[in-house]
């Protein structure tokens, strides 16, 4: 399987477990499809360790590897409440802009940017302002009459933050061990979400009924981020952050057919400028 077709499965299953996961937390309490769907994943990986992983490399891995998961679970809770609360071809793109984050820190680190970056950060700047618009001020997170800022927007932030610092710690992790690097990722990422758990006293509660799509998130999830570590390793980590920052289109594409969500035309251009700017960034 060569490097391209791992990125795009990567970027398939991203774009599922995505808005599985974000409209899942609509009928559930987001803190729930966490511990569900983060406990099914570090399963997993812990058996495919077990039965396919070799000796453990060194410990040097483990600090960006814990670094990764708790990102990445902190990217993913904000990502599904954004989901959850707002409108999925709104908070996706808007999460996409977790591609300025490399940037950014390569200028705080005293480089300057191509042309093309420029360009590329330019884009989604405006696509973020645009799509994050809510045209008659229903379901604005803040309040007051007209234009305000549509709900899950914040959310959608803080999701491009924690992405966007997760694609640096993950490749410094994984490249010594793909499965090791995913395997000490996710049992940070349990061990946080079982704290907020208990710091917020929340109970666990899901019928029978909701568990197979609990587990199915929690697989497609932890095969998204094996993917992922792999692409990276792989191949050229330029192609892959490309190929992944893709799934935003598997995730608007879901909601467009199954949720039949619309945008005016303002946020779909926005939804356009944002994307494109998102791969021109991944790309440079």
């Amino acid at each position: 399987m060569t490097s391209v077709a791992v990125a795009l499965a990567a970027c398939i299953a991203f774009g599922v477990s995505d808005f599985l996961g974000g409209t899942t937390s609509r009928r559930l309490a987001p803190l729930t499809v966490l511990l569900v769907a983060q406990t099914t994943g570090l399963v997993l990986i812990g058996l495919t360790v077990l039965v396919f992983g070799g000796a453990a490399p060194d410990a040097s891995f483990l600090p960006y590897a814990f670094a990764y998961g708790a990102v990445g679970v902190i990217g993913v809770a904000a990502l599904w409440r954004g989901l959850a609360v707002g409108m999925v071809s709104i908070v996706a793109p808007i999460a996409a802009a977790a591609a300025l984050i490399p940037v950014l820190v390569s200028l705080a680190e005293g480089e300057r940017p191509a042309m093309l970056q420029v360009v590329g950060m330019a884009c989604v700047v405006v696509g973020v302002i645009l799509v994050a618009r809510s045209p008659d001020g229903g379901g604005a997170e803040r309040g007051g009459a007209g234009r305000g800022v549509a709900a899950g927007v914040g959310f959608g932030l803080v999701a491009a933050v924690c992405f966007g610092s997760l694609i640096v710690f993950l490749d410094e992790a994984a490249s010594e061990d793909v499965l090791w690097a995913a395997l000490g990722g996710r049992i940070a990422a349990v061990v946080l979400v079982v704290v907020a758990v208990i710091g917020v006293r929340h109970p666990i509660e899901a019928r029978r009924e909701d568990l197979p799509g609990l587990l199915a998130i929690g697989a497609i999830d932890m095969a998204a981020n094996v993917l992922m570590a792999a692409a990276t390793t792989v191949g050229l980590l330029s192609v892959a952050s490309v190929l992944i920052s893709l799934h935003i289109l598997v995730t608007m594409g879901l909601a467009r057919v199954v949720l039949q969500e619309r945008l005016v035309r303002v946020q779909r251009i926005g939804v356009v400028a944002a994307t494109v700017g998102a791969v021109i960034l991944s790309a440079a």
